[in-house]
């Protein structure tokens, strides 16, 4: 119920934690932190609930290891949230999580190595997500219905970069959906306009 801003810190757990979560702020400004995760279960490294304005930018946020752990995770209905030049790595879970009709603009950030680069889920939560490189992962980018009958997420996806993806680069079940355009993959093919899928063997 009020503001925070976090800047040039480094914060480590040994146990099950969420190194910095906010709930109901009017504003919330993390940037240019070093945030590194555990083999701890369900441990995040940015939780943000029902925020208003957020702002997560410049961070580095690694090593989310243990089973159910995100680097960044957004729920209850956070809004106009700016998720900026970040490197993620190594999460169990999701890069970045995004649940109870939350959003986000997902913009210029590497995210590798982990289960699902970017998760959305549940009805009306959404990415807006342009000008990223996901490297390593199992799954690029997923919108599905994580709980039956709670609904899909969606997503809006321009000139990302798709690299050596595990499973697949992007994942979509019935109740939800996903659009991709001007990205590249060099695994599979992605429909849409004037998306390329570079041989693998020329990369």
């Amino acid at each position: 119920f009020g503001t925070i801003v976090l800047k040039n810190s480094k914060l480590h757990s040994y146990g099950t934690c969420d190194l910095i979560n906010v709930k109901y702020a009017d504003f919330a400004l993390v940037e240019n932190c070093n945030l590194k995760g555990n083999n701890a279960f369900d441990t995040d490294g940015l939780d943000y609930d029902q925020i208003t304005n957020g702002i997560i930018q410049g961070n580095k946020i690694h090593d989310f290891d243990g089973i159910n752990s995100d680097g960044i995770d957004l729920g209850e209905g956070s809004e106009n949230i700016m998720i900026y030049n970040n490197f993620i790595s190594n999460c169990n879970d999701k890069g970045i999580s995004i649940g109870q009709a939350s959003s986000a603009v997902i913009e210029n950030n590497v995210i590798m190595n982990c289960y699902q680069g970017v998760g959305i889920k549940d009805k009306d939560a959404f990415g807006l997500i342009t000008n990223n490189t996901f490297y390593k992962n199992n799954i690029g980018i997923a919108c599905f219905e994580k709980n039956f009958l709670s609904g899909g997420g969606s997503a809006n996806i321009k000139n990302c970069i798709f690299a050596d993806s595990r499973e697949t680069p992007f994942f979509v079940d019935d109740v939800s959906s996903i659009n991709i355009n001007y990205s590249l993959t060099n695994t599979v093919e992605i429909p849409g306009e004037g998306n390329i899928s570079a041989d693998p063997m020329f990369v």
